[in-house]
C-alpha cells in the first residue's frame, strides 16, 4: 500500500516507502525463504516499472484521430472508413480482438490492461505490450510470431471475400494515405477553392 501511494509522491518518497516494505518482508522467518525473496525483488523493482515503459508514437504512424473535429467530404470519409474496416477484416484485427475477447473472459482483470492501452492510445502515446518491455530483437520476434498467430482469422476472410491479407505495415500505409487524402480535403486551401 505504501509503494502505492508513494507512486504519487516525489522519488525520493517512493524509495523511503520501498526500503521501510522491504525491510517488513525480510524480517518475515527464515522457514519462508523463497516467499521473502520473491516480495522483496518484487517490492524493490515496483518503483521503476513504468520508468521508460510508456513512449510518444512516433510521428511516421498514422494518426486516425488527425481528422476529428474537421469538416472531410463524404466521399473521403467514407474511404477512411472503407480502409478501417478493411484494415480490420482482412488483416490480424479479427485474431487480435478474439484473443483480447478470449483473455477477458478467463482472465477479468486483462480488461484493465486493454482500458489503459486504450487510454495511452487516444493520449498519442504507444500501447505497453509485451514486445515493447522486450529488448528490440526479441520484441521484434515476439510481434512477429503474435503476428503470426492472429493473422489466421483475417487470412480466411480475405480468402473468402477474395482480398489480399494485409499486414500490420501494409494497413498502416493504406490506413495513412487515406487519412492524408482525407485532411489534405478538409484544410482551409482546399475549402477556398471549393468555394470558387
Amino acid at each position: 500500500w505504501c509503494t502505492i501511494q508513494g507512486l504519487f509522491a516525489p522519488t525520493e518518497w517512493v524509495w523511503a516507502r520501498t526500503v521501510v516494505l522491504f525491510s517488513r518482508v525480510t524480517a518475515i522467518s527464515d522457514d519462508q525463504g523463497a516467499p521473502r525473496t520473491v516480495c522483496a525483488v518484487a517490492l524493490l523493482a515496483a518503483p521503476c516499472t513504468g520508468c521508460g515503459v510508456i513512449k510518444e508514437k512516433p510521428p511516421e504512424e498514422p494518426d486516425q484521430y488527425s481528422i476529428v473535429g474537421k469538416d472531410i467530404p463524404p466521399d473521403k470519409a467514407k474511404d477512411v472508413l472503407n480502409e478501417v474496416g478493411g484494415n480490420f477484416a482482412y488483416g490480424p484485427g479479427l485474431g487480435d480482438t478474439a484473443v483480447s475477447v478470449g483473455t477477458v473472459v478467463v482472465f477479468p482483470p486483462y480488461a484493465i490492461y486493454l482500458l489503459g492501452n486504450a487510454v495511452l492510445s487516444l493520449s498519442g502515446y504507444e500501447p505497453v505490450t509485451v514486445a515493447s518491455m522486450l529488448p528490440e530483437e526479441s520484441g521484434k520476434q515476439w510481434s512477429d510470431t503474435y503476428d503470426h498467430i492472429v493473422s489466421g482469422p483475417g487470412k480466411v476472410v480475405a480468402a473468402v471475400s477474395g482480398h489480399e491479407y494485409r499486414s500490420r505495415e501494409v494497413a498502416d500505409a493504406r490506413l495513412k494515405k487515406a487519412l492524408d487524402a482525407a485532411n489534405a480535403a478538409s484544410s482551409p486551401e482546399h475549402a477556398e477553392e471549393k468555394s470558387k
